[in-house]
């Protein structure tokens, strides 16, 4: 049997009337109920999500910036918060990355053919130099250092991606959390450098690109569901185009360029050339 309502709030102590305190806003529920109660009100919460998902994820795949424009205009109830659906949409890339122990290099990288000397064992990799060496490098000439010094920067890493492509997969993939919590306020403060003139709040840019990078995630779960049912991400020879890692950096490129038009409304060719530069810079 439930326990019957309070009258007044238990945080604040203003009187009651209605599910929600008027005053704090604190839900006038007990947090602490009986198993039975916490377990009804856990699956009534999680299909609440499973509705609120569908019919978020619609509009965010086929309708570019869309999500964004009812979230600044206020229409945020029918829809999942913009951190949330992120999240979501993170954790099932992810999660499906960890299911199919997905090589990440294999959307970039094909490695050498080697079945004509499959059976000559292969030479261990060279060690890699350390990263003290490559930053620490004498440099007589300035001119010469200027040239070559993204060469030397990133040495390394091309190295380790080539005699240790798994090992760098691995890398990579654990990285990748930690690489968007950086990169996502940056690619907010990118928008907000590009539409200065607009004096919209660094918030809504923020809001903009949770939704891009959402579809950014959903996208790359679509070419694992590809890989798992046997299409491969990779060429097969060095010499053939990875045509789904095209299209999936096409398919971005163009999403991003509809939502832009549809959020901050300028011109298709101004459009496309912050598209250019935010594609540069991020």
């Amino acid at each position: 049997m439930p326990a019957p309502s309070p009258a007044a709030c238990g945080n604040c102590e203003a009187p009651l009337a209605g599910p929600y305190c008027a005053q704090c806003g604190q839900p006038a529920r007990d947090r602490i109920v009986p198993f039975r109660q916490f377990l009804r009100g856990l699956v009534r919460d999680f299909f609440s999500f499973d509705t609120r998902f569908f019919r978020t994820l619609w509009p965010l795949l086929v309708r570019p910036g869309y999500l964004t424009t009812e979230y600044v205009a206020g229409r945020r109830a029918r829809y999942m918060p913009p951190i949330r659906l992120y999240v979501a949409m993170s954790v099932l890339f992810f999660f499906t990355a960890a299911l199919l122990r997905l090589d990440a290099t294999a959307v970039y990288y094909s490695p050498p053919e080697r079945e004509a000397d499959a059976a000559v064992p292969a030479a261990p990799p060279e060690p890699l130099p350390p990263a003290e060496t490559v930053l620490r490098q004498d440099t007589p000439d300035d001119a010469e250092a200027t040239q070559d010094w993204y060469q030397r920067l990133k040495g390394p890493g091309l190295q380790r991606l080539q005699n240790d492509p798994a090992a760098f997969s691995r890398l990579f993939m654990d990285r990748i959390p930690a690489m968007m919590f950086v990169l996502l306020p940056v690619f907010a403060l990118l928008l907000k450098l590009f539409f200065v003139r607009r004096r919209v709040l660094y918030a809504q840019h923020f809001i903009f690109a949770l939704h891009v990078h959402a579809f950014g995630f959903f996208g790359l779960f679509v070419l694992l569901a590809l890989d798992a049912l046997g299409l491969p991400l990779a060429p097969q020879g060095n010499d053939e185009p990875n045509l789904l890692g095209l299209a999936f950096f096409f398919a971005a490129a163009t999403y991003l360029f509809l939502a832009l038009r549809r959020v901050y409304g300028q011109s298709r060719r101004m459009t496309v050339l912050k598209v250019f530069l935010l594609t540069f810079s991020y």
